[in-house]
């Protein structure tokens, strides 16, 4: 398609400058960043998508499943529609050929880094493995890509907490949560509802961070005990 002139590549930084080059770069990895945020997020709730090509990657749904392994472990239908972004954007944005080879090589790197499962973490807005773990454990979050700015756009971030060696997943984004949802990424699973804006662990707080708060709600939760207070509002 390059060849036969069908894309907008172009070989050669200097057929348009510096200049050019950087802004189209950014509109490109842009592109690809939206174009597979929704490709994702369809096929993990567009059902029959999910069944014909996504289920079998969610396979790895836990921890010690996740691997850089199950980066590759993907249905042929699922990498063909992943792909799509890649080859959309050469239609649409000029692209320095050699540039969109090297940004499809660290696509590759990149998605086994997020499937590595290695807790740590991230800065934001950059899609680590902690986020995308977050994403296995629970499919109708962090769908992004390699930024988690689309998720926090959408109401759909899901954000690993992190206090000493507790860890809290923490819904974020401008809808309000479902009421109530049941975390289990401590010990001891917690549930927090609709507006929740701050949870204790201990005498260590933990801020939820929420887009948009709504009623402000404050869960905390003991070695023995669980209390959920409803706030005054």
């Amino acid at each position: 398609m390059v060849v036969k002139g069908w894309t907008r590549c172009y070989l050669n930084i200097e057929e348009i400058g510096w200049l050019m080059y950087v802004i189209y770069l950014i509109v490109h990895l842009a592109v690809l960043e939206c174009g597979m945020y929704w490709l994702h997020r369809a096929t993990d709730e567009v059902k029959l998508l999910y069944r014909l090509c996504h289920a079998e990657h969610h396979v790895y749904n836990s921890k010690h499943k996740l691997s850089p392994f199950a980066a590759v472990a993907i249905d042929p239908l699922d990498g063909i529609i992943q792909a799509l972004p890649f080859l959309s954007v050469t239609l649409l944005v000029p692209t320095h050929f050699t540039t969109h080879l090297l940004v499809f090589f660290f696509e590759s790197v990149w998605s086994i880094n997020i499937h590595s499962g290695i807790d740590v973490a991230g800065v934001w807005p950059i899609m680590g493995p902690s986020y995308h773990l977050v994403h296995h454990l629970r499919p109708n979050y962090n769908y992004g890509n390699c930024t988690i700015f689309l998720d926090w756009l959408c109401g759909t971030l899901g954000s690993p907490e992190f206090n000493g060696v507790s860890k809290l997943l923490c819904v974020c984004g401008p809808s309000s949560l479902p009421s109530p949802i049941v975390l289990d990424l401590l010990p001891c699973p917690i549930a927090i509802t609709a507006g929740a804006s701050l949870t204790t662990i201990g005498a260590s707080p933990i801020a939820v961070a929420v887009a948009r708060p709504h009623a402000a709600q404050t869960i905390a939760k003991t070695p023995k005990t669980q209390t959920t207070s409803p706030s005054s509002n």
